[in-house]
């Protein structure tokens, strides 16, 4: 197989949709955000990522300004990565990507990530899209694999996230292995630090890394 980055180009163009059915009376979609729609969803991930930084190996500030220059630089301007929003039935509800493909020694592979689960329920109280990050996790998966041509997607998750690993793996990730364990760093950010690996072990703060293969 051969990497196709000029259909990532034609996703950003909008010449190329994913959808995908949640239920017989819902669709989701994912929308590759682009420059004509930046500026509000540079705001959503502002406000959805924040209450999950522990999430993640990076602590991004809560400023849509700076998640602006962040989506431009990462994914806007980079032919090998695509950001989408996803919505559902009553909106927006939340983020994934793929972004670093690459073809190296002949195996195309990119990695899976930045996904925010940002809507759960409505003003009423009634869940928004239940399974939503799921089906377009799957549908994520297909197109990279269909339609990118590429032989694997990987990501990383701690250990210790139970809820996202389930997702994952429903959504047809497998285990492929554990990193080295991590600790935090003055900024808030995880780190490997090997002269704390037995106090780290006790934390249960490991990287674990999954992989969908074609």
């Amino acid at each position: 197989m051969g990497l196709s980055l000029s259909v990532i180009q034609a996703v950003k163009d909008h010449k190329i949709k994913l959808e995908c059915g949640l239920s017989a009376s819902e669709k989701i979609i994912l929308e590759p955000v682009t420059t004509a729609n930046l500026e509000i969803n540079a705001e959503r991930m502002s406000t959805w990522r924040q209450p999950v930084q522990d999430q993640f190996y990076i602590n991004h500030p809560s400023n849509p300004v700076y998640w602006a220059e962040f989506i431009r630089r990462k994914y806007i301007d980079m032919p090998n990565a695509l950001l989408f929003l996803l919505s559902g039935a009553n909106g927006p509800f939340g983020f994934t990507s793929i972004y670093d493909c690459t073809d190296i020694s002949g195996v195309a592979r990119a990695e899976y990530g930045r996904t925010v689960r940002g809507v759960r329920t409505t003003g009423d109280g009634k869940l928004v899209s239940k399974g939503g990050m799921t089906v377009a996790t799957r549908e994520l998966l297909r197109f990279c694999f269909d339609n990118l041509e590429l032989d694997e997607v990987f990501l990383e998750v701690f250990a210790d996230n139970f809820k996202a690993q389930k997702m994952y793996y429903d959504a047809g990730f497998v285990q492929s292995s554990v990193a080295e364990p991590l600790m935090r760093d003055d900024s808030g950010n995880w780190v490997v630090d090997h002269s704390l690996i037995s106090h780290i072990r006790k934390a249960a703060a490991y990287s674990l890394q999954m992989t969908a293969r074609n």
